[in-house]
This record gives C-alpha cells, structure tokens and sequence, in this order.
C-alpha cells in the first residue's frame, strides 16, 4: 500500500497500524494529563485540597517526565545526551521541589523565595538545566570555534537586550517606580521570562530543522515563556500570590507534559536508531546582532534614566545596573569580535595556507598598486614568476607529505632572500613569483640569481636538488598593464623551462613570446606530454639491467641520422619521442622472458614479437598519434620478412626504418643475458652484411659512415687528451 501526493508524484510508504497506534497513544497521554490537572477545578474541592492535588498531580507528572528524559539520555551519545541529561535533571529537581512544596505546604509559592526559598531555588537550578538543554538542542557541534563564539555573544547580547527592556517598559512602570515592592517575589518568573523569550529569538532567527522530538520542546519554550509572563503579572498587579496561581501554573504542566512527549518520541523504535541528532541550521549567524547592537547606543539614555529613577528594593536596582553595564559590554565585545574576524578574513584571503606567503588575490591587487605607483613616479617595476623544476619527481618519489615540505623550504628560503621591497607570493602549485618595486630588469636578474642561488643549498628535506626557472618582466619598458606584465613573465618562464631550465630569462620581444592562457595550456600540455615520455622510457629500460639507457641510445642515434639525412628539426623531434616509447610495449613481456639467459622458445619469441602493436594501443592515447605507425614497424624488414605486418621495402615508414638501424646497432654493442656485447667495427659489418634484407641499404650506408665519423671524432679527441696528459706527465 503506498500513498502519494495531490499531483501524484510523489509516493511513499503508508504509516504501519503499530505506529499510529503509538501516535494515538501519545495524543491520549497529553489530553489524559491535561484533564487530570482541571478536576480539581472543577471539583467542590476547597482551596487547600485543589492546591494540595495539583501538588501531588505536578508531582507525579515531573517525575514521568524525569524517567523519560532519563531513558533518552541512555539512548544517545555524546551532545545530544547531555541535553536530554540536563533535562533529566531539570525534572527530577523539580519532582524533588513539588515534594518539598507538599511537605511544607508552600503550593503555588514554591517559586518564591520569601516563601520557600530552598524549594525556589531548586526552581531556578531548573529553569536553568532546561535552558541550557535547549541551547545545546539547537547548536550543532559541527561549527567552528569562532562561529560558536560569535553566536554566543549574539545570544547574550539579546538576553541582555531583553532583560533591559522588562526591566525598563515592565518592571520600571510597574513597580520600580513606587517604593515597597521587592522585586524578589518575581525574580526568578522575570528571568524565565526573558531567558524563554531570548531562546525562542534565537530558534526562530536560526531556523533549524525540526525533528518530531524537538518540536514539543521548541513548544514547551513557548508555553513557558507565556506562563512566565502571566506569574509575573499576576505578582505585579495583585502584590500577593492567592488561588490564581492555580491558574498561572497551568503553562507548567503543559510544558512538562511537552517534555514527555518529546522523550517518548524520542526514545521511540523509528527514531532510536539515531544516536546522535546533529541540529541542521539555515543560517550560520544570528541575523539580528548588529541591530541589537544599534538599539543599545538609542535606547541607552531610556535604560540609564529607569536605573536612576528606580524606587523599589535595592535589589532590582542592582539587577537592573547589571544588566545595563553587561548589555554595554557585550555590545563593545561584539565589535571587537567581528573586528578580529574581519582581520582574520582579511589575512587568510591574501595569504597562503601552506606556506604563509601572500597568495595569488594578493599578487594581483598588489600588483596592480605597484604599476599604479610606477606610472605615477615614474619609477621602475619589474616582475618574477619562478616554477621549481621537476617537483612531480619529490610528489612521485618522496609522497606528497616530503612535496609540501618542500614548497614550505622553499617559500621561507625565498622570504629570507628576497630584499626588504620586495613582494615573495605564491600563485599555486609549486609556482612562486616576486614583485620587485623600483627596479629595473637588470637589477632584478641580479636579484633572481641571487634566489636561485639560496634555494640551490640542501634543505634537509629530501636529497633531490631544487632548481628553478625564472623570467622577468619589467614596466614600463615590457608591458603598461598587469595583464601584459603577467603574460610576458610567463613567456620568460616558458622559454627558459624549454630551453635548459634553471635560468634566469628577461623578456625580449625578438626572442621570447608573451604567453595568453591558450598558449600558457598548450605549453603546460607540451611540458606533461614530455615528462611522461620521459617516464615511459624509464619504465621500459628499468626492466632490464641489460639494456639500461636503451631507449635514449637509440633515441640520440635516430636524431644524429635524421639531421644526416636533412630532415627539419621538428620531425627530428617527433622522432627522438618515437624512439624513446619504441620498446614501451615490452612492459607486457614477462620479466622471465626478457631476462632470459637461453634461448627463446618459440611461444616466448611469439611473445615478443607482439610487442610493438602493444606499445601502439599503450600510446594510443597520446598527443601526437602520428608518431604510433613509427614504433608499430619498427621490427618490419626491408625483404618484407618482418613483423607484425609484414611491410616491405618504402612501404615501410622513413622514421621506423631509422630506428630498426639504431636499435640494431645499439643492441649489437651492448650485453644481453644470452651473449656478451660486440665491438662497434663488428657491429657496422653486422648492418652492412644484412642491408637489403633486413634494413633500407641506402640508408645503412648512410648511417655506418655517421658513425664511423662519429668514432673517428671520438678517437681524435681521446688521442689528444692523452698527448696532452703525457706532456703533462713530461713537464712534471
């Protein structure tokens, strides 16, 4: 059975018969209590025996109320358990003064303390521990500190708001003007009085979500809020408490019998389950401290004249002038509170949170004052923007505890070196930059070397070195605006990470371009592209001992034999990449077959020869997929005898032919498992004996004269370093 809304979207489970009957039963319980404390009234009972009955029925329902709060705090934990603990014993205090009221035969004057003071004050021990119950009901402890604080202050700045205000429009005109009305047989219904109405402002402003508990105790503050104020008018207009207190009373019992409502719902199966209620509020601060605060500056001169004007007993003036004096305070507290909030704001807006360096708000908006500056004193500017390079090498190997160690190192170490003038921020990442006023590029390139050479120095953190790259911008001569200053750094930084790293740039126009943020991504894209091929090159080679630095072998023979053969230097780029991922695929051989010290089986050779097509889908995600039909054929033959597609002659691509000679040669040189390397004369015999069958013959030719050339350099410069030795040896 299911039931739905007027518009029929929305469907939900029907309520079970079991819980409406136990919905019933809490219904019937509120009318029973509520009709057991009108009998006497309505009973020839006399005066006596009526309050003698309501006594023993308050008594009866206090302490239900008491073994019902009592089972609710068993029931939940941590801060709704002392909540529904304080109301557990605001009830039985209040059992244990209804008790004491019988035996003393005080009834309806329990609450004062001329007439029963032990029982008024376990009274006022209670209205307490159920008002403090009701702050911790409606405040989630999921705030932070200062918010706590700042809506605690709020919260007493309304409770002394109020309590000026009853004492100044109600008390003062009714009985603070005319001598010989003690304020004592009202004192404890007054602050009732304001402390229900100043929690109510508090729920209401808050607007928390109402769970089916909290909405009897919400209605509970109601209720005693109203019965407060009838008590306490009842004591101001008669002077003396008499039968009507009967009557007056009646917001008490309603208010426990709230109370054992909300207990019972709350201990009830369909809500037991949630041990700990955390309040959820719509808004996060009172909204109504500022005006509170503005009242009391305007109706200040109305509260002092009612102080001074007070005639009745000394004690409400006493009262009174505190309540003033601390409504006052609180209001010059709330200020000074919102001030260093402010000011916190302010700093953790323009500062860093990792590093304690202004941040990247911060670089602008000072930026901006300093051009500003610089175009009206006609002073120079200049700007640094420094990148650490290859940091992701501290995340990937230290972890990113050791990486934020570092950035912290560096960002001190920059402070300490950076001059007096000078504005060190951080702008994200493992980004940095520093505004230099009043100086010029020379100056500040000075100043870069100077960082770098600080931020060289081992900082205890890990053992990898820090280094830098660094461009600079200056204006007026780069730039007029922030925008274009930030831009033509940026490309500073940028041609000096691509063109060596660990400099120090000044921005040139005929040599740098200012970089957009289209061109700064495409840079950055450019930059990760690299790293990983870097990385993947890596990988491959530490496999294997025996063929470590492999990749960049055969990577540094392909761009010597491209630039032979005059091809442009971005292909020759684009074939450094190919050749550095050519053997990427082998990271899904088995260790066992790529170290194997006999010969191949003819499963394992399978194996092997699969290779390239798997670096292909491997790399199938790169930027640059022109370069994946490269590496896919770099073991065909030129007889066509090769694999995976058997490609013959110029059908094969110019980039994979290059590297099948690299990688012959390159692996003929170095030690294998099953062989011991060859010398380099054996090795260019090796390429020639198999040109035309395996390689291209014209460029094996091609490449065999490279290298000889290249190893005849290389004798010649070991021939005159070792007659240069010798002479040394001679002259010594």
């Amino acid at each position: 059975m299911v039931g739905c809304n007027v518009d029929g979207l929305t469907k939900y489970p029907a309520l079970p018969q079991a819980e409406n009957r136990v919905r019933n039963t809490r219904i019937a319980g509120l009318v029973f209590f509520a009709l057991l404390w009108l009998i006497p009234l309505a009973s020839p009972f006399s005066v006596d025996a009526g309050v003698m009955a309501h006594g023993v029925i308050f008594f009866i329902i206090t302490a239900v109320v008491a073994a019902l709060t009592g089972r609710a705090a068993l029931a939940t934990r941590r801060h709704e358990r002392l909540a529904w603990g304080l109301l557990f014993t605001g009830a039985t205090l209040t059992a244990v003064r209804s008790a004491l009221a019988l035996v003393t035969g005080a009834g309806a004057g329990s609450a004062y303390p001329s007439i029963a003071p032990l029982a008024a004050t376990m009274w006022g021990l209670a209205l307490t521990a159920y008002f403090a119950a009701t702050l911790l009901f409606v405040e989630s402890p999921r705030v932070s500190t200062g918010e706590r604080l700042r809506r605690s202050i709020d919260f007493a700045l309304l409770v002394f708001f109020v309590t000026t205000s009853v004492f100044a429009f109600i008390l003062y005109p009714m009985v603070g003007r005319f001598p010989g009305h003690p304020l004592g047989q009202s004192l404890i219904l007054a602050a009732s009085l304001v402390f229900s109405v100043s929690l109510l402002g508090m729920i209401v402003s808050l607007r928390p979500r109402i769970e089916l508990w909290l909405a009897p105790l919400v209605s509970a503050l109601v209720v005693t809020s109203i019965g407060s104020a009838m008590a306490t008018l009842v004591v101001l207009v008669n002077g003396r408490i008499d039968a009507g207190g009967q009557i007056t009373s009646l917001p008490a019992v309603l208010t426990y019998v709230l109370l054992a409502y909300a207990a019972h719902q709350r201990i009830s199966p369909e809500n037991r389950r949630r041990r700990n209620y955390v309040v959820a509020v719509k808004r996060r601060q009172l909204p109504w401290g500022f005006s509170l605060t503005l009242l009391m500056f305007l109706a200040l001169p109305v509260f002092v004249y009612a102080e001074e004007s007070w005639r009745s007993d000394r004690l409400g003036q006493i009262v009174f002038s505190t309540a003033i004096a601390a409504y006052v305070i609180t209001a010059v507290a709330r200020n000074l509170v919102i001030a260093l909030e402010n000011s916190s704001l302010r700093r953790r807006s323009t500062t860093d949170p990792l590093t304690g360096l202004f941040n990247h708000r911060h670089f602008h908006e000072r930026l901006d004052a300093e051009l500003a500056r610089t175009e009206r004193d006609t002073a120079p500017l200049s700007v640094a923007i420094m990148d650490v390079d290859d940091f992701d090498r501290v995340n990937n190997i230290y972890g990113h505890a050791v990486g934020d160690r570092r950035l912290r190192s560096i960002a001190d170490r920059l402070f300490a070196g950076a001059r007096g003038s000078d504005i060190v921020c951080r702008l994200g990442g493992d980004e940095f930059a520093v505004v230099m006023p009043d100086t010029d590029p020379v100056e500040a390139y000075k100043a870069c070397l100077r960082l770098q050479d600080e931020l060289r120095q081992p900082d205890g953190v890990c053992p990898l070195p820090t280094a830098v790259s660094i461009g600079v911008a200056s204006a007026p001569g780069d730039a007029g605006s922030r925008e274009e200053l930030v831009q033509k750094a940026d490309g500073a930084l940028y041609w000096a990470k691509f063109h060596g790293r660990e400099q120090v740039v000044i921005f040139d126009a005929a040599l740098v371009q200012a970089l957009g943020p289209e061109q700064r991504i495409a840079m950055l894209q450019e930059e990760a592209y690299l790293n990983m091929v870097q990385m993947l090159a890596s990988a491959v080679d530490a496999r294997d001992p025996y063929t470590q630095r492999h990749s960049s072998n055969v990577a540094a023979l392909s761009v010597a034999l491209a630039e032979e053969l005059g091809l442009s230097e971005a292909h020759a780029a684009e074939l450094q990449t190919a050749a550095l991922l050519h053997d990427v695929g082998k990271i899904g051989i088995p260790d066992a077959i790529l170290r194997k010290a006999a010969m191949l089986t003819d499963e394992e050779r399978a194996q092997v020869a699969e290779h390239p097509q798997l670096a292909a889908r491997i790399l199938s995600a790169i930027p640059r997929r022109e370069i994946l039909p490269w590496i896919e054929s770099h073991h065909e033959r030129w007889d066509g005898a090769g694999y995976p597609r058997g490609l013959a002659g110029e059908a094969i691509p110019l980039e994979a032919r290059i590297i099948a000679l690299c990688d012959a040669y390159d692996a003929i040189t170095t030690d294998r498992p099953y062989r011991n390397g060859r010398s380099r004369a054996e090795a260019r015999r090796e390429l020639l004996s198999h040109a035309g069958s395996q390689f291209d013959p014209e460029l094996t030719v091609r490449f065999v004269s490279l290298v000889e050339r290249r190893e005849d350099i290389r004798a010649r410069a070991l021939a005159a370093a070792m007659a240069m030795r010798r002479e040394a040896v001679d002259v010594g």
